[in-house]
C-alpha cells in the first residue's frame, strides 16, 4: 500500500471514493466534495492511500497537524478496500514521527466508526451534548502515542 499527501488535483478520486459510500453516508454530518476541498484550502491536510503507484485512490484522511497533536477531520475509504482505515492511521503516525496523540469526535450513532476508533486504541474522553443537529452527542476520542 502506498500512502501519499493528497492535493486538489485529487478531486476526482476523493469525489468517488464519497460516492462509493453514497449509500451508507455518515451520521450526522454532511460532508461534501465541496467541504473537504475547502478544508485543503485552509489549514487542513489530508494523506491518501493507493494499493499500487498509479492505481486508484482506496482512502484518505483529512487532518489538522496542531503540532504534538493531530485532529482527525475524517477518515473515508472505498466500500471494497478492507482494512484501508487501520492502514491509513498507521502511515499517518509513520509520517509525523513529532506526534504524541491523535484528537477526533464521532456522531453517538455512527456505531462503526465508534468501534473502528476503539480497535485502534482510541479512548472516548469526552461527550459534548446536542452537538449535532439532529441533537445528538459528540464523542471525543484521543489516543496517546507517545508518554
Amino acid at each position: 500500500m502506498l500512502f501519499r499527501p493528497l492535493t486538489i488535483k485529487d478531486k476526482d478520486a476523493i469525489g468517488r471514493i464519497l460516492n462509493s459510500r453514497a449509500q451508507s453516508p455518515l451520521v450526522g454530518v454532511s460532508w461534501t466534495l465541496d467541504t473537504i476541498l475547502a478544508e485543503l484550502k485552509g489549514t487542513s491536510y489530508i494523506f491518501g492511500a493507493q494499493r499500487v503507484e498509479g492505481g486508484p485512490l482506496e482512502a484518505f484522511v483529512l487532518f489538522k497537524d496542531l503540532g504534538a497533536v493531530i485532529e482527525i477531520l475524517l477518515i473515508y475509504s472505498d466500500k471494497n478496500a478492507r482494512g484501508a482505515g487501520q492502514r491509513l492511521i498507521e502511515a499517518l503516525k509513520t509520517a509525523n514521527p513529532q506526534i504524541e496523540e491523535i484528537w477526533l469526535e464521532v456522531h453517538e450513532g455512527n456505531l462503526p466508526a465508534i468501534r473502528f476508533y476503539e480497535r485502534q486504541g482510541f479512548v472516548n474522553v469526552s461527550r459534548r451534548s446536542n452537538y449535532y443537529p439532529d441533537g445528538k452527542a459528540a464523542l471525543n476520542y484521543n489516543l496517546t502515542l507517545k508518554r
